[in-house]
């Protein structure tokens, strides 16, 4: 294995992994079918905004890698402002490609709802002064 820059070209691996692996390391397919949503929530804001701030974990084993990527580290001292970056996941993903209707994603709906109605502290905001970076390895 060998840890590698980020680049452009690997955009569409580093998504893969992250829906392979959404659910504590296992694939998040059986709860949440829609792999372009998912990877755009927490993938894509990453890849797009900060690309220097992300490596991949390359399987050839040479400095030079180029072999399949098979994890990642992305992150940015400065992460997106989560209410926009959530209505545009809500304008383009949920409502226009209407995966909040789809059968494989309204049950991954219906438990979030009735999750936060169980416990209204998940809908605390992180205290961005005191926390301000965000990291992802998957």
């Amino acid at each position: 294995m060998h840890v590698r820059r980020y680049e452009p070209t690997d955009i569409e691996a580093v998504r893969d992994v992250c829906f392979a692996t959404g659910l504590m390391g296992d694939p998040i397919e059986a709860q949440f079918g829609d792999r372009d949503t998912f990877a755009h929530l927490f993938c894509d804001w990453y890849l797009l905004n900060r690309p220097e701030t992300c490596w991949v974990v390359d399987d050839a084993g040479s400095p030079a890698g180029r072999g399949d990527v098979v994890g990642y580290l992305i992150a940015s001292p400065d992460p997106p402002d989560e209410s926009r970056h959530q209505r545009e996941v809500l304008t383009r993903h949920l409502l226009r490609r209407r995966v909040i209707l789809r059968r494989d994603t309204v049950g991954f709906f219906g438990r979030a709802v009735a999750d936060l109605a169980r416990d209204r502290r998940a809908l605390v905001p992180v205290d961005r002064r005191r926390y301000p970076a965000e990291m992802h390895i998957n």
